[in-house]
């Protein structure tokens, strides 16, 4: 019987001690970023929620990307922190998932002369490598600094009306359909809090 409550008393202490040192909870990470590629510097304001265990993180998230032309990718996000005391970290974190174009009405090659935009954009892909460090701020809370690698990527078509050479029996103008593929690679640079 004695030996029975030692087993029991040495099990709840193990176990105690154990869910002290590991980390399981649901987390939401606001993030804003801006990013730089060949063009100019704009803005990214992305969100992302799933669960933590320990050093890792997984979850889906959504952004609206503000570079060239504007998009909402979809992604899934995993984190991996460096040091078991996630008091202050380095990580590494990566996104995958698609690119919903979702330009403005500005946006595109062929524009008519009135302003509409006479084009029609078809989704690609998104993804995102980042290195950085995280400062906890509160029992569950991390304030976070990052530098990344992104890229985005989706197509423009759109038809071109161009004078017929030929002679008259053919239409006096041929519409052709023409299409842009867009590969967006930029540096990124963002903050975070993850609750």
């Amino acid at each position: 019987m004695r030996t029975f409550f030692i087993l029991i008393f040495m099990s709840i202490s193990y176990l105690t001690v154990n869910a002290q040192n590991t980390t399981k909870q649901w987390y939401i990470q606001p993030e804003l970023g801006l990013v730089n590629g060949d063009n100019q510097v704009n803005g990214i304001v992305a969100v992302h929620g799933g669960w933590q265990r320990q050093q890792w993180t997984v979850g889906i998230g959504t952004a609206v990307d503000y570079y060239q032309i504007r998009s909402a990718p979809i992604y899934v996000a995993s984190q991996y922190t460096f040091s078991k005391q996630l008091h202050k970290s380095p990580f590494v974190s990566a996104k995958f998932g698609a690119n919903i174009a979702w330009p403005l009405a500005t946006q595109g090659r062929a524009i008519d002369y009135e302003g509409t935009r006479m084009t029609n954009f078809n989704n690609g892909y998104y993804g995102e490598l980042s290195i950085g460090y995280q400062w906890r701020v509160g029992k569950q809370q991390y304030v976070k600094a990052m530098l990344g690698y992104s890229v985005k990527t989706m197509q423009e078509q759109y038809l071109e009306t161009m004078p017929s050479i030929l002679p008259v029996p053919m239409p006096p103008t041929v519409t052709e359909v023409r299409s842009w593929d867009y590969n967006f690679q930029r540096i990124q640079l963002g903050v975070a809090f993850q609750f």
